[in-house]
């Protein structure tokens, strides 16, 4: 009978949406790390530039670097929501299986106290 009322349908969304959770979670770690080798890069031409008494050019690819750190630092406060959001429905469902078997509990022992 729950089937008519959506029960399982609610724990299928829920382990749809850990699913997404975890492929963004996945995504965004990759882009956090191209970033940092964009960001390398920029250092290794900065180097390269100041080397060569390029002043202008060693210049640009520091605020180059800059802003690759400002979008690291975004997809990092993202990824933290995100995986924030994760543990909650994680634990929201750990907290409804306890609930379930307290339930269990209680009617086994009204069964036996009667």
């Amino acid at each position: 009978m729950s089937w008519l009322f959506g029960k399982p349908r609610a724990q299928t969304v829920a382990k749809e949406s850990i699913t997404k959770l975890k492929e963004s979670s996945l995504i965004l770690e990759k882009r956090e790390n191209y970033l940092q080798t964009q960001i390398d890069k920029e250092v290794k031409s900065a180097k390269a530039h100041l080397a060569k008494n390029n002043k202008r050019k060693a210049l640009e690819a520091l605020k180059r670097k800059k802003q690759w750190e400002e979008q690291i630092n975004k997809l990092a406060n993202t990824r933290l929501n995100v995986d924030t959001l994760l543990m909650t429905i994680e634990n929201s469902k750990v907290d409804l299986e306890t609930v379930k078997v307290m339930k269990q509990g209680a009617e086994a022992y009204e069964g036996y106290a009667e």
